[in-house]
């Protein structure tokens, strides 16, 4: 598909191999008809670039947009390269903020960047709209609060991180053996794509499953797959077996 740089899409509908479309061999089998395939855009991408009062990027931070009735619809972590950020969402209205934690002790938004790179927030709307199919873009400024001037929000302080560090320790002994309980022993990542490897990802499935006691978790990531393999795996129960 040709289409905006801001768009997500997705195959929804289609009987053939997307992936692996041999014109010669369809003529054939079509006897000149059309190969037909329904497209779904899943989402418009709301991006940006930030920067803190130094002109660098904060790395690492994260950030949480959502609405008053879904606070946190999506999340994301701001880059080192260019202080890169993106959000999944739709159009509509939404808030966007720091991530509660490290992100908000560190960090404050001076502006969100709505009305560009030297935009303030004083004279700003705080709301990001999305009203466009070409996506959004924000520039949000940010400074650090006081105190946390040589604080790297990837690395906790020496003495915090001490703390933190015992903490799970302590926490990872008393309840071990629940949290066994409800992790899988085994995980198995693909990233198979097109309908022959779909053909072999079921059989390596059904393999695993007939071959292990232990519990078995599937990752795969859904813009890779066809159609016709969604179908019978709904998100509901699409990633754990």
């Amino acid at each position: 598909m040709d289409v905006p740089p801001s768009w997500l899409v997705t195959p929804k509908e289609s009987i053939h191999d997307l992936d692996n479309l041999k014109l010669d061999t369809l003529k054939e089998r079509l006897h000149g008809a059309d190969i037909e395939a329904l497209y779904e855009l899943e989402s418009i991408l709301i991006e940006g670039h930030s920067r803190d009062a130094s002109g660098q990027p904060p790395r690492g931070a994260q950030l949480v947009l959502g609405t008053e009735k879904a606070p946190h619809f999506a999340d994301t972590i701001i880059m080192a390269n260019l202080g890169y950020f993106q959000f999944k969402a739709n159009p509509g209205i939404w808030k966007m903020e720091l991530k509660a934690g490290r992100s908000k002790e560190i960090y404050m938004i001076d502006s969100f960047g709505t009305k560009g790179l030297m935009g303030q927030r004083d004279n700003e709307d705080p709301d990001v709209a999305l009203m466009s199919f070409q996506g959004a873009t924000l520039f949000p400024r940010m400074s650090r609060n006081p105190g946390m001037e040589e604080e790297d929000v990837l690395e906790p302080s020496t003495a915090k991180g001490a703390v933190d560090t015992a903490k799970k320790w302590i926490s990872g002994i008393l309840h071990h053996s629940t949290d066994a309980k409800l992790q899988a022993e085994i995980n198995i990542f693909s990233v198979a794509s097109g309908h022959l490897y779909e053909r072999f990802l079921g059989i390596m499935m059904l393999s695993v499953m007939k071959n292990t006691k232990h519990t078995v978790k599937f990752w795969f990531i859904e813009n890779f797959l066809s159609p016709s393999f969604k179908v019978p795996y709904p998100p509901t129960i699409f990633y754990t077996y």
